[in-house]
């Protein structure tokens, strides 16, 4: 092709463009289609650009983000067939949502249920998710908040006599070996069996309860009842121990009736301490406290500080001059 007739066709070109485009329907900021309002555009809406002008954007898609106080060349809406999810705790909504399916029932949903999407006149529904093990379920909520386990899992309620309180989600179960950290237990009177959490340290067990009641402790914990003479009485989860070193310093390692060794507390000022005594009674005093008897050694002593002068003894009891005397038995102790 010569140099005229390269000439000539790339101006024959240009003029097919400029016949087929008007440089007015091309924004500034760039886009496709100018708009005006959302009638404009046949599958979007109709948006702004940063230099103000306006065209036709596509539809937010599930999991995009929309409306929300942004600039307004940030703004997006969703599909029509979708719904923009604001977080309820921004009272402003200035935050954005995101764009979720809408549902009719549960079974428009793949994994979840079918619920609201707040708590307004006329709230849209979506899909939400299930709550999963241990997590919180039922009560007198908001209709936004109404939440159900996933399922196999039950919403248990420990406090029957108040059916708006909030249950957990717990599996269903016949066995032990169904659980997994917790064990099977009554969720009601009629047979029904559930797992439940193990009590932890310093948590009631035992004692004569409705089977629905029945309680068990964690591993490594012992339930502990002090008076072991009144078997119906509830104890407390207690850590097992082999030696004082397994207990807090506030602790030693004692003795049960049946024989069981469990991190029981030191003796404080004044407590009865040693002696001879059955291995349950056996008390140890606390860091710092001796255990002070008489000439009968085995008789129990008491938790005492024990001294040579007053100043041993300044601090002690809250006594800032303390004061170093005698005990009934003869013995130098601090006396508060």
């Amino acid at each position: 092709m010569n140099r005229g007739m390269y000439k000539f066709s790339l101006i024959f070109l240009l003029s097919l463009g400029l016949m087929a485009c008007d440089p007015s329907d091309v924004p500034a900021g760039g886009g496709t289609t100018v708009c005006t309002a959302d009638s404009d555009c046949n599958d979007g809406f109709c948006g702004w650009l940063a230099d103000n002008s306006r065209v036709c954007k596509p539809w937010a898609d599930v999991g995009d983000s929309c409306r929300g106080f942004v600039r307004a060349e940030d703004r997006a809406f969703c599909d029509p067939s979708l719904h923009c999810l604001r977080d309820p705790s921004d009272p402003t909504f200035d935050l954005p949502g995101t764009c979720v399916e809408t549902c009719a029932s549960d079974s428009d949903c793949n994994d979840g249920f079918c619920g609201y999407a707040d708590n307004s006149s006329n709230p849209a529904r979506i899909c939400k998710p299930f709550q999963a093990e241990w997590d919180y379920c039922g009560g007198f909520v908001q209709p936004a908040d109404v939440t159900q386990c996933a399922p196999d899992f039950l919403c248990y309620n420990d406090q029957p006599n108040i059916p708006d309180a909030p249950g957990v989600c717990s599996k269903e179960c016949s066995l032990d070996s169904d659980c997994t950290d917790s064990f099977c237990g009554y969720a009601d009177n009629n047979g029904t069996q559930i797992c439940k959490p193990f009590q932890q340290e310093g948590d009631t067990c035992g004692g004569f309860v409705q089977p629905i009641d029945v309680t068990r402790c964690d591993a490594g914990l012992y339930c502990y009842n002090d008076q072991p003479n009144i078997p119906d009485l509830p104890g407390v989860c207690t850590a097992i121990c082999t030696t004082n070193s397994d207990c807090d310093q506030a602790d030693f390692c004692g003795f049960t009736h049946n024989g069981a060794r469990i991190c029981k507390p030191r003796g404080t000022y004044g407590d009865s301490c040693g002696g001879f005594v059955v291995p349950e009674a056996r008390r140890i005093c606390e860091i710092g406290l001796s255990c002070v008897g008489g000439p009968i050694v085995d008789l129990p002593g008491v938790c005492e500080l024990r001294c040579t002068t007053d100043a041993d003894c300044v601090g002690y009891m809250g006594n800032a001059g303390g004061t170093c005397g005698l005990d009934q038995h003869q013995n130098q102790v601090c006396r508060p």
